[in-house]
Formats: C-alpha cells, sequence, structure tokens
C-alpha cells in the first residue's frame, strides 16, 4: 500500500513541476514582449520628438497650427505616459 502512496506522491511532484516549467517559460516570454514593446515606444516617442524639432525648425508662415498642436499632444502624451508606466 505504501508503494502506491509513494508512486501517487512522485506523480504529484512531477506534474506540479510540469506546470511550475511551463508558467516560468511564459513569465520569461511575457517579460522579453513587454521588453520589445517597451523598445518599440522609445523609439516611437523619439521619432516624435525629431518630427517635433524638424517642424519647429520651419519658417512659421509654412507652419499649420493644427499639426503643431498635435504633435505637442502627441509627444506630451507619451512623455507623461514613459514617466507614468515604463520607468
Amino acid at each position: 500500500m505504501e508503494n502506491i502512496t509513494e508512486k501517487a506522491y512522485l506523480d504529484l511532484a512531477n506534474e506540479s513541476k510540469e506546470k511550475f516549467d511551463e508558467m516560468n517559460l511564459e513569465k520569461i516570454k511575457l517579460q522579453e514582449e513587454i521588453t520589445q514593446l517597451k523598445k518599440e515606444l522609445i523609439t516611437t516617442y523619439g521619432m516624435v520628438r525629431i518630427i517635433d524639432n524638424l517642424y519647429g525648425e520651419q519658417d512659421e508662415d509654412y507652419r499649420e497650427p493644427t499639426i503643431e498642436t498635435l504633435i505637442d499632444c502627441l509627444r506630451s502624451y507619451l512623455s507623461e505616459f514613459f514617466d507614468n508606466s515604463i520607468f
């Protein structure tokens, strides 16, 4: 009777280890995806900053106020997002 208990215990331990390993792999995968998304958002923020700087260098006669406002809003939104979520 004791052998059945030992076998059941070993089966349960193996099942638990397999489940733990699966969850650990999923965690690693999610961490890699989060890191990649952070990199892409940082790149996007850098591109918006470049667009903002280039647009700001244009002669004021050629600037469209709506575009300038949209660029400022996007830059501010991304900046606030980074301050609150990423870093």
